[in-house]
């Protein structure tokens, strides 16, 4: 395919999908222009997506981790809705594994000017990229940005980065080549002893099956009068590779008085009771709060 025809090509499928996201035939239309599309842009193109709220990001199209923001202007539409009914300006909130900031952006929006936003990203490359991101939205400001990675011990580890910068993890599960680099850790105990840190509203984690270890280290936290919501990727894949199962994650979160919820499509943003554990799928984000957040919760429960 010719540049110029790529260019329309690209320019065509993005305002389709843009006015029409959940319209049949998406997916095949993303997949056309990854394989027949993609490889025939100059290799320095740069976009701009906007999304519908309004946050700017810019990137080169040839970057993984931008293709589905690129094509979509927007990324998880029901957890992004959710959060706009679970948190209030000047909520203090945590982002741990923060990648790009497509979380922290938002996060950082709702809380406003007076609250604040904690951000943890220890992959340098991708923490130029969040810093950038969250420059572009001018919501710096209000984004604590923390190089470090969060787990059960303070120490140090190696961090495996494949070229998709939202995969980096502490254990490798790629079938690509990784670049490392050695971070520092510490726990979600300390850092909120150190820096004063009073109620947390909602803790988003992904951070590919290092999850339990950041709980096991926040056992203060969780063990507070109004310990916070926490919004959680649970995969069966990355658990295992730290040798742990999913509903061993869940669970550990329930001993300490937590109800988990799925996060559905549809009503988008709102909730369903998650009875079993074992029912989760094989990657799921859920919705874990506490018995003290019932009131706030118990709106957005469907079912």
């Amino acid at each position: 395919m010719n540049p110029a025809l790529a260019r329309f090509s690209l320019a065509a499928v993005r305002a389709f999908i843009r006015r029409f996201p959940d319209a049949r035939g998406v997916s095949r239309l993303r997949k056309f222009i990854e394989q027949h599309v993609l490889s025939s842009l100059p290799p320095d193109m740069r976009v701009t997506v906007t999304t519908a709220d309004g946050r700017r990001f810019e990137e080169n199209v040839h970057e993984p981790w931008f293709f589905m923001l690129m094509m979509m202007s927007r990324r998880d539409p029901a957890e992004t809705a959710l959060l706009s009914k679970l948190i209030d300006g000047g909520d203090t909130v945590i982002d741990i594994g923060a990648n790009y900031g497509w979380y922290a952006t938002w996060l950082a929006r709702l809380v406003g000017p007076t609250g604040q936003v904690h951000a943890f990203e220890p992959t340098p490359t991708t923490m130029a990229l969040l810093r950038r991101n969250c420059a572009e939205n001018h919501f710096d400001d209000r984004i604590v940005f923390n190089p470090v990675g969060l787990s059960n011990a303070p120490g140090k580890a190696t961090i495996h980065v494949p070229r998709q910068h939202g995969g980096a993890s502490l254990k490798p599960h790629y079938d690509e080549p990784t670049t490392l680099f050695e971070i520092t850790l510490t726990t979600l105990d300390d850092y909120i002893s150190r820096n004063a840190i009073g109620k947390v509203r909602l803790i988003k984690i992904d951070v590919e099956g290092c999850e339990l270890a950041v709980i096991q280290g926040a056992g203060k936290l969780l063990s507070t009068p109004h310990p916070p919501m926490w919004l959680m990727e649970v995969s069966r894949l990355t658990s295992k590779a730290f040798g742990y199962t999913s509903e061993e994650l869940l669970e550990s979160l329930m001993r300490y008085g937590y109800h988990i919820c799925r996060i559905l499509e549809s009503p988008r943003g709102k909730l369903a009771k998650l009875e079993d554990p074992k029912s989760c799928d094989v990657v799921e984000n859920v919705l874990c709060y506490h018995e003290s957040d019932r009131g706030r919760v118990a709106g957005l429960i469907v079912g």
